[in-house]
């Protein structure tokens, strides 16, 4: 598969993510901006990004890392992710429900199909450029530094990362609590439940609702003053 025939639209941006060697290293993220909660909160969620971002060099984990984070993709789902799957020109990428020789299990049904932003397109292109080039593999998260190499990235590798990110950044979090913040980062911003979960591939609103929204009294306190001021 030709790989770099698809980065066409890419240009390389400003590093967003992380860092792994494999057995893997560390990584890094960033955040959506958060408009309508206390100035406080943005602040710490700031030096949260900026003390990961330190902890990383390799662009594969920045972009696994921001898989999770920009676009609240799960574990398997980056995983079990090809490169035929990204499709930088309509920015957007396929979930495909298929076996994987890496285990990874997208837990989808069918075919799903979902935007990406222009930071993890930014991200896919150094990624490909700066770190594929010796590599011919289908996938797109794939051992680069140890054997067997060019296979696919396992959840044990994820795990060692995770591990070495929080030891390096002091940031104690998991993939999946990535996930959930980009859910309760877009209802902040406004963006309806049924996008949201339509994004995170779930089967139910209520899903979305029950498990993924993780809102403060000053989110309720906004929801008052937007629905106060629709009256008005």
């Amino acid at each position: 598969m030709r790989i770099h025939a698809r980065l066409d639209p890419l240009r390389a941006g400003n590093h967003v993510l992380g860092d792994e060697r494999d057995r893997d290293d560390q990584s890094g993220h960033e955040s959506a901006a958060r408009q309508i909660v206390a100035a406080h909160e943005q602040v710490d969620r700031d030096e949260s990004r900026d003390r990961q971002h330190q902890a990383s060099e390799h662009r594969r984990d920045r972009l696994l890392i921001g898989f999770w984070w920009l676009a609240g993709l799960r574990v398997g789902q980056t995983l079990g992710l090809r490169h035929d799957d990204i499709d930088a020109r309509k920015a957007q990428l396929r979930i495909v429900p298929r076996a994987n020789p890496n285990g990874a299990r997208p837990k989808v049904r069918e075919t799903q199909t979902v935007p990406l932003r222009p930071e993890i397109l930014e991200l896919y292109g150094e990624y490909v450029r700066e770190e594929l080039q010796s590599v011919e593999s289908d996938y797109v998260f794939v051992n680069l530094w140890c054997e067997p190499l060019g296979s696919p990235m396992t959840y044990s590798a994820v795990d060692g990362l995770v591990r070495r990110l929080r030891a390096h950044s002091g940031e104690n979090f998991t993939p999946h609590q990535l996930r959930h913040t980009f859910a309760t980062d877009l209802h902040r911003e406004g963006v309806s439940l049924e996008v949201i979960s339509r994004l995170l591939t779930h089967r139910s609103i209520s899903t979305t609702s029950d498990l993924y929204l993780h809102l403060d009294v000053e989110d309720l306190r906004a929801g008052l003053e937007m629905a106060k001021r629709a009256r008005s």
